[in-house]
């Protein structure tokens, strides 16, 4: 059985890894079934230590010595794998490193453990269509992965995410839908929505396109219930939770491509494709503001051909310098 490299293991336990990185895990896990419940046992005890109450040396030397006794009793469970103590000890010094303290009394889940999973990972570029064992459909945005069961049992549908990814989750009232971020989880029966859960980022969003969801903090920040058209935004240093009121199909279009307008001025397509396609765009002040544009209009274009399809309904003239488009009035 091969050895993943320690470098590649703290950067998993940290939510640090690279697309490459995170394609070795892939290739790592698909090994063998004892390659997986390392990977999963060694993430599984360090995520107990993360969110700690205690903070003081008295509490790190009990976490230490019972993350240690825990250790030792799966010792003989397992003496016949090769490696797999080695991924526990090495878990067990992260935390010491790594946590201020841990929580005495915990229990490990130990259903997450024997459950078998797949893991989805997208690259820097591209956006990958998953179907789920219930038949919800994920969107899986660029640099993301998703974890989750080849089957759900119990009395809930539990999954990870790390990144970005848009949801129609099919309907099941006897099995909540759960999506686990780094910062901030939701909970859904059936419902559309859009989680950006980066680990680089510092702020954790959910927006609701269809239905109800419950989105909490991890950490116990709050719990708030959002209708259609809100976005709950998580930071993740200060522990607030706040709502908005948004358009919040526009915050899924990477999904599929497509930008739809409705009755839309000049500035508000304005900002909205800012933010697509990364560039600054300003605008004359001669330019009609109150003018509107309806339609629907390819991400894949080019900004320029986008301008351009949206100016024959609100007259303007293109322009660029640099990273700036400057739409002005057309002379009459």
């Amino acid at each position: 059985m091969s050895e993943l490299d320690d470098k590649i293991l703290e950067h998993f336990l940290k939510d640090e890894c690279s697309a490459e990185e995170l394609k070795k895990i892939d290739i790592w896990i698909n090994e063998s079934k004892e390659n997986a419940e390392s990977l999963f046992r060694a993430e599984e005890i360090y995520n107990l230590g993360k969110y700690s109450r205690y903070e003081n040396t008295e509490g790190k030397s009990i976490a230490e010595n019972a993350l240690l006794e825990r250790i030792g009793k799966e010792k003989n469970k397992i003496i016949s794998r090769r490696g797999t103590l080695r991924w526990f000890r090495y878990a067990a010094v992260i935390i010491i490193m790594i946590a201020i303290g841990f929580t005495v009394t915990y229990k490990v889940r130990r259903h997450m453990l024997s459950v078998e999973t797949i893991t989805a990972c997208t690259g820097e570029a591209g956006v990958k269509q998953i179907i789920l064992p219930d038949g919800t459909k994920v969107w899986l945005n660029h640099s993301s992965e998703l974890t989750y069961p080849l089957k759900f049992d119990g009395g809930k549908r539990l999954i990870t995410l790390k990144g970005e990814a848009y949801f129609e989750v099919t309907p099941d009232k006897h099995k909540p839908f759960i999506v686990r971020g780094n910062a901030m989880s939701v909970e859904v029966l059936g419902t559309i929505f859009n989680f950006k859960s980066k680990q680089s980022e510092d702020i954790s969003e959910v927006s609701l396109i269809r239905g109800t969801v419950k989105a909490y903090g991890n950490r116990h920040e709050g719990l708030i219930v959002l209708s259609p058209d809100q976005k709950v935004s998580l930071d993740k240093r200060s522990g607030r939770m706040t709502v908005h009121q948004v358009n919040a199909s526009l915050d899924a279009l990477w999904h599929d491509n497509l930008i739809p307008f409705n009755n839309s001025n000049i500035e508000e397509i304005a900002k909205t494709l800012e933010r697509l396609y990364n560039v600054r765009i300003s605008i004359s002040s001669k330019v009609n503001k109150k003018a509107t544009y309806s339609g629907i209009i390819r991400h894949g274009s080019s900004i320029d051909s986008v301008l351009t399809q949206m100016s024959y309904s609100i007259p303007f003239r293109i322009s660029r310098i640099k990273d700036t488009l400057y739409l002005s009035s057309v002379l009459r």
